[in-house]
């Protein structure tokens, strides 16, 4: 086990990381990309449908039970 040992290319790893460090969607699997990508959207469409979806789930009053 004795022998050189070759150090992978300098900028490689570097570059990487400063790519993944400040944009998410660089270093991201395309699959993973779609995800980040639709993330705002579903919090979006989470926070204008929680009325509609709380109003759904509620329990209700039986009609002239009043």
């Amino acid at each position: 086990m004795t022998g050189p040992q070759t150090d992978p290319p300098f900028d490689a790893p570097k570059k990487q990381t400063i790519d993944a460090h400040y944009n998410p969607l660089m270093s991201a699997q395309p699959d993973e990309a779609l995800q980040l990508q639709a993330l705002p959207l579903l919090v979006w469409a989470l926070r204008f449908l929680r009325p509609a979806l709380l109003d759904l789930l509620a329990p209700r009053e039986p009609p002239g039970s009043l």
